[in-house]
């Protein structure tokens, strides 16, 4: 039976290794030692947003996406350096409610006095 069941040799897994790089993968390593170049140079204090502005100002017409994709392919990270708006504030701490052992609640619950037991819950 094992006999029977050839793989053939011009499967997609095989094609795959023989397949050219395309243009967008070439173009990436083209960039990829540029971003780590200016990445370097600004000593990784620019985040995706400036580096995009640097790459312009070199010639370089790079999206957004494409500059955060190769800096998360290449590990590398730059300060967040924008103040964040904070929309809510929270509210003071309010003292806990007392945890209370009335005979009351230990009727209702039939259990320990801090989880419900599987006796304390109505079946049909």
């Amino acid at each position: 039976m094992a006999g029977r069941w050839r793989v053939r040799p011009s499967s997609t897994c095989f094609a795959r290794e023989k397949r050219p790089q395309s243009a967008r993968r070439l173009r990436d390593e083209q960039l990829m030692p540029l971003i780590e170049g200016i990445h370097r140079r600004v000593r990784a204090v620019y985040d995706t947003r400036r580096l995009t502005r640097a790459l312009g100002h070199e010639g370089l017409d790079v999206a957004p996406c494409t500059a955060a994709w190769l800096m998360h392919e290449l590990g590398r990270q730059g300060r967040h350096c924008r103040r964040r708006r904070r929309t809510t504030v929270p509210e003071p701490l309010q003292t806990p409610v007392p945890f209370t052992t009335a005979p009351a609640a230990a009727r209702l619950l039939r259990g320990t006095s801090t989880r419900p037991s599987c006796d304390s819950f109505a079946r049909p």
